[in-house]
């Protein structure tokens, strides 16, 4: 469940190793990049973020503003999310709501000519170390601020075959449940046509079913949880050279690939707007109409 709080920077890793590779970076983002190994990033995206990031200096004070992610990767896709990170340095003083509400206010956006979403996080620093530490975890970050690539690596992708099973078994449960929803939303419905009619056992039925329905939903909740914090668990694992070495960079980690293939396929998407619809912890008969929507439109998904 979503909490107005700092979100941590490690759970928004979202560069991509699971999309085809393009020829170039994109276009609409960079500046002929068909003609640099570090081409910059285009004057209109530039403006466009640092723009939204100066508002961010009322709350606190901004040390950098980077872009990192699938965008900086010839993996992108005309709806990649463009992940802008401010670099602040922490004093304690920091207002969490603000911080929230600024984050939620400014975040999906489309970059100028573009689909793609711009989406802002914050990352608090204290010495150089967390800087590296931070580095660490992503292949490639752009200073935005300073107009330059901080840490660019060689583009790759991975055999998602390998990670197929493991992917399934990491679903089962919620396509069980999503499966499970839409009977039971089908059975409310049903009820509900016979309302004038209802009797105490009709009216005990659509109770019981509104109930399942939630439980559903809770439980897909609950495994999309379960899969984010796997992905970020494996990425604070410490690793050795040695070991980054074997696997290239943790974005090849067996939890990443899942939790991509888990996006891929609009699961998170469809969890989060059932957990924006179950605000309360509890579903009332007027919230069946955006459960079906929700179903509806992740059913309808294909591209």
């Amino acid at each position: 469940m979503f909490m107005k709080n700092f979100i941590s920077f490690l759970e928004y890793l979202n560069e991509s190793v699971i999309d085809p590779k393009n020829e170039t970076l994109d276009p609409l983002i960079f500046i002929e990049p068909e003609k640099s190994n570090f081409p910059k990033i285009n004057d209109a995206v530039k403006s466009q973020i640092m723009l939204i990031a100066e508002e961010f200096k009322s709350i606190v004070e901004i040390d950098d503003v980077w872009i990192k992610g699938s965008i900086l990767t010839k993996n992108y896709t005309p709806r990649s999310d463009i992940d802008v990170t401010i670099i602040t340095h922490s004093d304690g003083s920091l207002d969490d709501d603000k911080t929230w509400d600024f984050v939620k206010a400014h975040s999906g956006t489309f970059a100028r000519n573009t689909q793609h979403p711009i989406n802002f996080f914050i990352n608090f620093v204290k010495t150089i170390k967390d800087i590296k530490e931070i580095l660490m975890n992503f292949d490639n970050v752009y200073s935005v601020t300073k107009d330059t690539w901080v840490k660019k690596t060689k583009d790759y992708s991975v055999d998602v075959s390998k990670y197929l099973d493991k992917f399934k078994n990491s679903i089962a449960e919620i396509d069980l449940n999503t499966m499970q929803l839409r009977r039971d939303l089908i059975d409310f419905n049903a009820l509900k046509k016979n309302s004038k009619k209802m009797n105490k056992q009709l009216r005990d039925n659509a109770d019981k079913t509104l109930k399942n329905i939630e439980r559903s939903i809770k439980t897909m909740i609950s495994k999309a949880d379960e899969t984010k914090k796997g992905r970020l668990m494996a990425f604070k694992r410490p690793m050795t050279i040695a070991e980054l070495k074997k696997i290239k960079s943790k974005n090849t980690l067996p939890e990443n690939v899942i939790y991509k293939l888990t996006e891929r396929y609009y699961y998170f998407e469809l969890i989060k707007t059932l957990d924006d619809i179950l605000d309360n912890n509890k579903l009332d008969n007027d919230d069946v109409i955006d459960i079906q929507d929700a179903l509806q439109g992740f059913f309808k998904k294909t591209e």
